[in-house]
């Protein structure tokens, strides 16, 4: 260290980020909802992520059961 350089002082406090629990809870409510309106996974769901951002959140799961005929169909034709 030169003779006229102060010391740097490291904090162990690292940076946090901004909090997003108000997003995360907001994104949380959106899946329910769309659970719910859809009728998709009866049997609950897994959660394999979540990313929440500032702007944006999205999760990524799956279904515990499989669809049925009905909804197999269903999928078909709003997907063709």
């Amino acid at each position: 260290m030169r003779s006229n350089q102060k010391k740097r002082s490291r904090t162990k406090q690292r940076y946090q980020g901004p909090d997003l629990s108000g997003w995360t809870a907001q994104v949380e409510h959106g899946l329910q909802q769309t659970i719910k309106m859809t009728g998709y996974c009866k049997e609950g769901h897994i959660e394999l992520n979540c990313t929440v951002l500032y702007d944006r959140g999205t999760i990524r799961g799956e279904c515990n059961d499989g669809a049925d005929e009905a909804e197999l169909a269903n999928f078909k034709s709003y997907y063709s």
